[in-house]
């Protein structure tokens, strides 16, 4: 059970990890007065699988100062103000101050603080501060003043919690001053504390929460280089098209950086060597090392060595990453079939020819294991779509009536692979190695319980089993299997993948469970996007790389079928798109914001998974767009929910389809 605003917070993890937290999160607010060291630990214990959510930090310093834990407090609170950007928990930094014997640093900080940008309570809570802090100093005069002053705010007959908090702190002052029968008449006044506040099953929470804004596309109070350590980023249409960067883009991946997310670089072009990757992000101004690389090509090599033994001939066709990454693997190239190779991989190469070709066809009607580096039909050149390594494959394919085991983008194993390569950087990480921690104590007290399940269902009298040497073996390396895969599974929660294609980067990052993040800097145009069926829908959008360092708020579902975002909304109306300040959007040419495009993005899924028809032009995005709203801007009160018209099953066949 969760409250329902910090429930909402925990939107950017994944279900299991939230349903996780939020569970650390409730026992630690239940312990949190009768025994706050194991509230600490419950909050201590959520932190390790979400240190990356504000709220988790917000418990963390609340809990802290409760234990007078004060120098975490103020590091926990400070942190948390980072990564909201609100001016959180004033009170529990001035008085963890006072707690440090420095009440005249806790002074200063409430002196510091406009009153107009902290809430009723927060006020109370100052005052209730600064008053104690007052105290410290022996200025028990003013201390009386402050808290006399904070009452005249409160209506007495109202017995709020508050009220009942000022008048404790006052009684306090007034024994100080030796007033001790005015003191008591103030402790008689005290309110009993109230009800407990309202609180939600987290499954039901979760529900409500979905059923109230039913979108995939999701936002971060935090940007998103902070939020994911792991950025799996494409390379042709993100970070430049053809010979020619991206505009911002090394500073995009400094800012990227500097906020802690780490940039390693996917592609499904097996033509390059990853030093060749190297030196062109270099032109760009992208320093990198080649292990920050990726290569299609790596990905089918890693795939044969599965299926050959080391040092085996491997028929390579393709440009010069090809052999490259054959070689790497610790395999022989070759280029014809009459060496006969025992596999073949084909891949991106730009003087690939007849020959080339036929010689794959030869070697795979003899037998080679015959590996694809990627799918691609297309290849976005300066000059448009040219000829892509699918395309050559399919020409193989037809002649052999075989069929290759694919790799790269939109396959897993491209995914599994730049993961595997990063496990050393991400278990780094003190947060994440300590959530892989704990949750492989969580599996082993599960394996106890349940084998002592077993042992109480057994026969007393029956002679115990003693598993074989070649049994435990088994059992042990079964173990160590779902340990990798558990291990493997956390690690994923902390990458994202960001790309240009939906039918490639965004459909891969979906089928390997990630996260994902698209730019609209390379081939998908907005409507591609708007029209995209579930399968190669986006987690965020973005402009271009810049966007991941900057927080991106999620569309909200309100009234009468508006979805909204910062100060804009829209929504879908019978068959057309509306945009507020802009009306229907049915022009060609059309310019949105980024902000009126999520919201759009968001309206239009929405209205499809209805079954409902959508009638959506060509049009562009910009960061920004002016608008005068007018009288637009206040809702006609007569106005009704949006219709859905011929709404029957929506057949999703590809990114670009026109319904």
């Amino acid at each position: 059970m969760l409250d329902k605003e910090a429930w909402s917070r925990l939107s950017p993890l994944p279900k299991e990890t939230a349903e996780n937290v939020a569970r650390h999160l409730v026992m630690s607010a239940e312990l949190f007065d009768t025994q706050p060291e194991l509230a600490h630990e419950y909050a201590r214990a959520a932190l390790k699988m979400a240190w990356r959510i504000d709220v988790v930090r917000e418990a963390v310093a609340l809990t802290a100062y409760a234990c007078g834990k004060y120098s975490e407090a103020l590091r926990e609170v400070k942190t948390a103000r980072r990564m909201s950007g609100i001016e959180v928990l004033k009170s529990v930094e001035a008085d963890s101050e006072r707690g440090l014997g420095r009440p005249e640093k806790a002074l200063e900080i409430i002196k510091s603080v406009k009153p107009g940008d902290l809430d009723r309570t927060e006020q109370f809570e100052l005052a209730l501060v600064e008053s104690s802090a007052r105290a410290d100093l022996g200025e028990y005069e003013t201390g009386l003043a402050v808290i006399e002053a904070a009452l005249s705010q409160v209506d007495p007959d109202a017995e709020s919690f508050e009220y009942g908090r000022l008048l404790s702190v006052k009684a306090d002052r007034l024994r100080e001053l030796g007033r001790d029968e005015e003191a008591a008449a103030a402790q008689a006044l005290i309110p009993r504390e109230p009800e407990d506040i309202e609180i939600l099953d987290i499954q039901e929470a979760e529900e409500a929460e979905q059923k109230a804004n039913p979108t995939t596309l999701q936002g971060a109070n935090v940007p998103l280089a902070q939020l994911y350590p792991l950025l799996l980023t494409d390379l042709d249409g993100v970070t430049w098209n053809g010979a020619q960067p991206v505009d911002g883009v090394a500073q995009s991946i400094s800012a990227g950086r500097e906020l802690g997310g780490k940039f390693v670089f996917l592609t499904n072009n097996a033509a390059r060597i990853p030093q060749d990757v190297v030196a062109k992000l270099a032109s760009a101004g992208v320093e990198v090392e080649p292990d920050d690389i990726v290569t299609s090509a790596q990905d089918g090599a890693a795939k044969l060595s599965e299926l050959l033994e080391p040092g085996s001939k491997v028929l390579c066709v393709g440009g010069e990453g090809v052999p490259h990454a054959v070689q790497e693997a610790g395999f022989e190239a070759v280029s014809t079939a009459d060496q006969e190779p025992a596999g073949v991989l084909q891949g991106l190469g730009f003087e690939v020819g007849w020959a080339e070709l036929s010689e794959a066809c030869y070697a795979i009607a003899n037998g080679a294991k015959w590996v694809a580096t990627n799918m691609d039909y297309s290849l976005p050149t300066e000059k448009g779509r040219g000829i892509g390594n699918g395309s050559l494959v399919e020409a193989i394919r037809r002649v052999t009536k075989s069929e290759p085991i694919v790799c790269g983008k939109p396959e897993l194993s491209i995914y599994d692979l730049a993961i595997k390569r990063c496990h050393d950087y991400l278990m780094g990480n003190e947060e994440i190695a300590a959530e892989v921690k704990a949750n492989e104590e969580a599996a082993a007290a599960a394996r106890e319980q349940a084998k002592q399940a077993r042992e109480a269902k057994e026969d007393p009298d029956s002679e115990p089993v003693v598993l074989s040497e070649a049994d435990l073996a088994k059992e042990k390396e079964f173990d160590r299997v779902k340990a990798a895969e558990r291990k493997h599974r956390i690690l994923k929660r902390h990458a994202l993948a960001i790309g240009d294609q939906l039918a490639t980067d965004i459909l891969g990052a979906n089928n390997a469970q990630l996260a994902s993040c698209v730019v609209l800097t390379g081939l998908t145009k907005p409507r591609d996007l708007v029209m995209a069926p579930p399968a190669q829908r986006p987690t965020f959008v973005a402009l271009d790389l810049a966007d991941l360092s900057v927080p991106i708020e999620r569309p909200e579902l309100r009234n009468r079928g508006w979805w909204y975002t910062e100060n804009t909304r829209a929504r879908v109306n019978g068959h057309d798109i509306e945009v507020r300040g802009l009306g229907v959007l049915s022009e060609d040419g059309t310019v949105v914001s980024l902000g009126e495009f999520r919201a759009i993005l968001a309206a239009v899924w929405y209205a499809r998974e209805q079954g409902n028809r959508v009638d959506c032009p060509e049009f562009s995005v910009v960061r920004e767009v002016e608008r005068d709203y007018g009288e637009e801007d206040d809702l006609d009160p007569d106005e009704t929910a949006p219709e859905y018209n011929d709404a029957k099953p929506v057949v999703e066949q590809g990114t670009t389809d026109v319904e």
